[in-house]
């Protein structure tokens, strides 16, 4: 009688989709993108906090370079924020991709 059923079961298509050969995981690959990302950021973030005691401020500066210090600062301190934003944000994409809040097949 079991034989009866599964002849009567219609067989499994083995046909690739229509939209070319099955997705497969990238979890791996995002998670090792985003690790590659990070690191550098973190190391470049450490080099600029030294530079911000490189240059110190003093009142008897000329104007050039009282104006050249202070360019200076804004410089340094937009590139640790850039650094900042880089390493919180792969940890972050990291850590849902380990949690499993993404879709696992690569999309096109």
């Amino acid at each position: 009688a079991e034989e009866s059923e599964l002849a009567a079961l219609p067989e499994a298509s083995i046909e690739e989709p229509a939209g070319g050969p099955p997705e497969e995981d990238q979890t791996k690959a995002a998670i090792d993108y985003f690790a590659s990302e990070r690191v550098p950021a973190a190391l470049i973030g450490g080099a600029t906090v030294s530079l911000f005691f490189s240059y110190p401020l003093s009142g008897s500066e000329s104007v050039v370079n009282a104006l050249a210090k202070r360019l200076y600062i804004i410089f340094i301190t937009s590139s640790l924020c850039n650094s900042l934003v880089a390493v919180f944000s792969s940890s972050l994409a990291i850590t849902r991709l380990l949690g499993g809040v993404h879709s696992r097949e690569a999309s096109t």
